[in-house]
């Protein structure tokens, strides 16, 4: 695992590279997508775990953090859906220079699985897209953890006395600020169109939500 940063000089992304650790090497990268937030720390592990397993299938396999996000460039709270998008399509190309290879698939887990399928809206190029948990509708996404917030607050198990939300920027400990929830709030992953860019697109879900059924 080769650890590096790349993009704009003034404001670099964080990345980790995978090279295959078998001798028959396949001629396709993976790019892994992750989610934001709380998301994030919960799955940094399992896409630890599941770049292993595919450097040992033959994959080029790239890890990476959006802009405000892990130990990229930029404050909490300074991201966008825009802005993560276009940081998707950023990491592809940067995994297809750091490896050479051209066929390029993505695997996005919550939010990252949406961002990666906005990015190839846009004209990034797949060959596979895998939607891992998706976030199919932002604004309920983000009422969801709204509300687990709020529940939070009032856990006595976390705290003594009850605290108020009061309208804070903060979501289980990181900023969300009133443009980062309206970026959200108009992310819809069942009007995107691929436009061809993709061309196999993979629903892994953990269970049977009605979202997942229309999507």
């Amino acid at each position: 695992m080769t650890p590096f940063f790349f993009g704009n000089a003034e404001s670099p992304l964080f990345g980790c590279h995978h090279p295959p650790r078998v001798r028959k090497q396949r001629r396709a990268g993976v790019l892994l997508c992750p989610p934001v937030g709380q998301e994030y720390i919960r799955t940094h592990w399992t896409l630890r775990q599941l770049a292993g397993r595919l450097t040992r299938e033959g994959y080029h396999v790239l890890r990476f953090d959006y802009h405000g996000v892990g130990d990229s460039a930029g404050a909490s709270g300074e991201g966008s859906v825009a802005q993560w998008s276009g940081d998707v399509s950023a990491a592809a190309q940067e995994l297809r220079d750091v490896s050479g290879t051209r066929q390029l698939s993505c695997v996005g887990l919550r939010l990252g699985a949406t961002l990666a399928a906005r990015a190839a809206s846009e004209g990034l190029a797949m060959q596979q897209l895998v939607l891992w948990d998706p976030v199919v509708d932002g604004g309920a996404h983000l009422r969801q953890l709204e509300a687990l917030h709020e529940a939070m607050l009032v856990d006595p198990m976390r705290y003594p006395e009850p605290r108020q939300a009061g309208g804070s920027e903060e979501l289980f400990g990181f900023a969300f600020p009133a443009s980062l929830k309206a970026s959200l709030r108009g992310l819809d992953l069942r009007a995107l169109k691929l436009s061809g860019a993709v061309r196999r697109v993979v629903l892994l879900v953990s269970q049977r939500l009605p979202a997942y059924e229309e999507l």
